[in-house]
């Protein structure tokens, strides 16, 4: 099996924002980055598992302004939580494979001793969340 490939969550963070300038076509949202705790920006993260997360946003949802994109952080005592939510366009419910959801699953299985939790949720077929859960 191949050695899996980790990232600091700072540094795959930052791909992620570059990824999104580079998506004129989509409206995104980021609220919440400066809540974030050093300590879990210096957390590692399986690499480009946040990127695919974007791209599948990008890829399922619907265009224009309508429903961005949002990429949420938020704090609580016990964990610090990186939600990815964006609408689903109708066309594209029946569109997608699933492999690349698997495959970033995979990637985070190894990530449980990090206390690290991973959640997918769609709400009335018409949004689809992942959320990340840092633990402290």
């Amino acid at each position: 099996m191949a050695q899996q490939v980790r990232v600091a969550l700072e540094e795959e963070w930052s791909f992620v924002k570059r990824m999104i300038a580079l998506c004129p076509d989509r409206q995104f949202v980021i609220m919440g980055e400066q809540q974030v705790p050093q300590q879990i920006w210096n957390r590692s993260v399986p690499s480009l598992s946040l990127m695919t997360w974007i791209e599948n946003a990008v890829t399922y949802s619907t265009d224009g302004s309508a429903d961005p994109i949002v990429l949420n952080w938020t704090t609580e005592p016990d964990r610090t939580v990186l939600e990815i939510r964006n609408a689903i366009s109708a066309a594209s419910i029946t569109k997608g494979t699933g492999n690349g959801l698997r495959l970033v699953n995979r990637l985070y299985e190894s990530c449980q001793n990090d206390r690290v939790h991973l959640e997918y949720t769609v709400d009335d077929q018409s949004f689809f969340s992942v959320k990340l859960s840092f633990f402290k």
